[in-house]
């Protein structure tokens, strides 16, 4: 347990919304833009020593993440397996936006977890790099998978695809090369 009080807010992450718990009996839907990180801040800041908690929920939260960070809000950014874990434990089965938000202003209550820090720069790019790298070689696959038994335009469509994908390997691939000896941590 943090020794001041900490207010936790839980925020529940989808493509297009936000849904925050600010208590137990305030809760807020919000658009997942930069008016409802806006309204978040806000509301945030008319509390004592606010915290944010919200799960690792990939790209969704990424913006909102640095959103809140950029305003000097503290925030916890959670693995979902965690919160699933602490929700079997309550037993909890419903799943909805909203009783996850209070679930997540919960889970921050119980178990105080760990503020979020920016990555370094050098380990974003790098991610971003890998990120994209394993992307190529999916639709590499896909562009394989199409050769077989496709009439001959759809082959040398997916032969120019495939050869298209390779030199865009061979470039990110050299970058990641590159970006690794330059930062070796």
């Amino acid at each position: 347990m943090p020794a001041t009080l900490v207010n936790f807010i839980g925020i529940d992450v989808s493509k297009r919304s936000l849904d925050c718990a600010f208590s137990d009996t305030d809760h807020l839907p919000l658009s997942n833009d930069a008016a409802g990180f806006r309204r978040i801040i806000e509301r945030a800041r008319a509390l004592e020593h606010p915290r944010v908690v919200l799960e690792a929920s990939g790209a969704y939260n990424l913006v909102c993440v640095a959103a809140l960070w950029a305003a000097r809000l503290e925030v916890c950014v959670v693995p979902p397996g965690r919160v699933r874990a602490f929700a079997k434990a309550l037993g909890l089965r419903a799943k909805a936006d909203r009783i996850d938000a209070g679930l997540l202003r919960r889970y921050g209550q119980q178990c105080d977890p760990r503020r979020w820090q920016p990555p370094p720069r050098e380990r974003s790019l790098l991610r971003s790099w890998v990120d994209a790298r394993r992307a190529l070689i999916d639709q590499r696959v896909a562009w394989q998978n199409r050769l077989e038994g496709a009439d001959a335009l759809m082959q040398r469509i997916a032969r120019e695809q495939c050869r298209l994908i390779a030199r865009q390997l061979e470039r990110i691939e050299a970058d990641i090369a590159a970006h690794l000896e330059q930062h070796e941590q």
